[in-house]
This record gives C-alpha cells, structure tokens and sequence, in this order.
C-alpha cells in the first residue's frame, strides 16, 4: 500500500556507498575494485559529516 504523504531523502555525500565502507572499516580493495588507492577513499569517508 502507498502512502499519501510523500517522504523527502536527503543525500549527504556524492562519494559512493561503497567508497565509504572501504573508509570506514579499512577494507582491503586489491583484488575487487581495481587499483583504486586507500586515500581517495578515506578522502571521501571525511566529508561525511559525523553521527
């Protein structure tokens, strides 16, 4: 069922859902995405604003 009253989603970063995770828990990207660096994603992991 939908409902009547709309719902309004804010995005709080353009980086990638999965760029942040790499970020957040260190996760090793050799292997599965690439030759992306470690600092691109921790870059994108600091303009989150913290919770």
């Amino acid at each position: 069922m939908r409902s009547q009253t709309p719902v309004r989603l804010a995005r709080l970063s353009t980086s990638p859902f999965t760029d942040r995770l790499v970020a957040k828990f260190d996760l090793s990207i050799h292997g599965w995405r690439g030759e992306a660096r470690r600092e691109d994603a921790a870059r994108a992991a600091q303009a989150q604003p913290p919770r």
